[in-house]
């Protein structure tokens, strides 16, 4: 919370500082790109879903493998103790049984760590192949900051520094 306190302290001085005319050199002025609709003008929204959708589809055969894995160890424990197991291999059976679910639970959670991960670099390339973009069409306006549109931060934008439209068209043909 701190961080967000933060970064927002620091764009706004500097918001006000280019503003004012305060940054020695500078034309002045803010420009704002809506990461969201850019994305989704070029599609990126739709393979960014896709991608992870198929990521989750293999993470999830990779998990119901383990399990249908961890079953079979089980079942064969069963079979090794025979129809009638005594007190100790009942409590190796329950103890074993409590060890796959475990096991099962930290998969599963490395699993959705590895989709967040692939979801956060899918995120970072969209915003790579965009930050030069958004930085060229706003140095044409004379605007020195691009900032994303983030309505919890930002309340209204003039329509002649939002670039949103523009960096989707330049984006469209080179996105990969």
């Amino acid at each position: 919370m701190r961080t967000l306190y933060c970064v927002v302290a620091s764009l706004l001085a500097a918001v006000c500082l280019t503003g004012c005319g305060w940054m020695e050199g500078s034309s002045g002025g803010v420009a704002v790109v809506d990461l969201d609709a850019v994305a989704k003008q070029i599609g990126a929204t739709d393979e960014i879903s896709q991608a992870l959708k198929s990521r989750e589809s293999n993470l999830n055969g990779q998990l119901q493998s383990l399990k249908a894995n961890y079953v079979q160890q089980l079942e064969a424990k069963k079979i090794e103790f025979g129809q009638e197991p005594n007190e100790e291999q009942n409590t190796q059976l329950v103890a074993m049984g409590r060890q796959i679910n475990l096991n099962l639970v930290k998969a599963q959670r490395t699993a959705q760590g590895n989709l967040n991960v692939h979801r956060a670099q899918l995120v970072a390339k969209f915003r790579e192949q965009v930050i030069p973009i958004a930085e060229e069409i706003a140095q044409a306006r004379g605007l020195t900051i691009v900032v994303p549109k983030n309505d919890s931060l930002i309340l209204s934008v003039d329509d002649s520094v939002n670039i949103t439209d523009e960096v989707a068209q330049q984006l469209k043909p080179i996105w990969k």
